[in-house]
């Protein structure tokens, strides 16, 4: 597998510290900010509006999935975060487990329409019936189906 370096932009610790050791040429960019020990993510006013100066190719982040409601969150900070950067970026990507759909969230944080691509063990089939409009991929590696 080829691995160019990359430029990560980030508000989490712990997945700065995942590319860093999976390829000391990536370049990480974190913004200043309030560090929340409890998830080690750095959070504040200052830290959405530095990120969202950036176009980043893709956006890749986590949500819980409500039926009706589309993707939603339990963090305010995040859901925030998540508003701001998924239409700076080219293509947002969705990663999930199986066990997140289904679940209630107290924030909204999009609409499926905004998500391009979703990643998962396991996707109900009102969910999959949902998504026709990007692609999903199941963790097995099998592609089924989308634009």
């Amino acid at each position: 597998m080829h691995r160019e370096p990359m430029t990560i932009l980030t508000i989490s610790l712990e997945i700065a510290q995942i590319f860093l050791a999976a390829n000391s040429r990536h370049r990480l960019i974190l913004p200043a900010g309030e560090l929340r020990a409890e998830d080690r993510t750095i959070t504040g006013a200052g830290t959405i509006e530095f990120l969202s100066q950036f176009t980043p190719s893709y956006f890749v982040t986590s949500v819980v999935v409500g039926a009706a409601r589309g993707c939603l969150d339990f963090d305010l900070f995040e859901a925030e975060f998540k508003r701001a950067m998924i239409p700076l970026a080219d293509q947002t990507i969705l990663l999930m487990d199986a066990t997140k759909f289904g679940k209630s969230g107290l924030i909204h944080v999009c609409d499926w329409s905004a998500i391009d691509v979703l990643v998962s063990d396991g996707v109900p089939s009102d969910i999959a019936a949902e998504f026709e409009h990007g692609h999903l991929l199941l963790a097995d590696g099998n592609h089924a189906g989308g634009a």
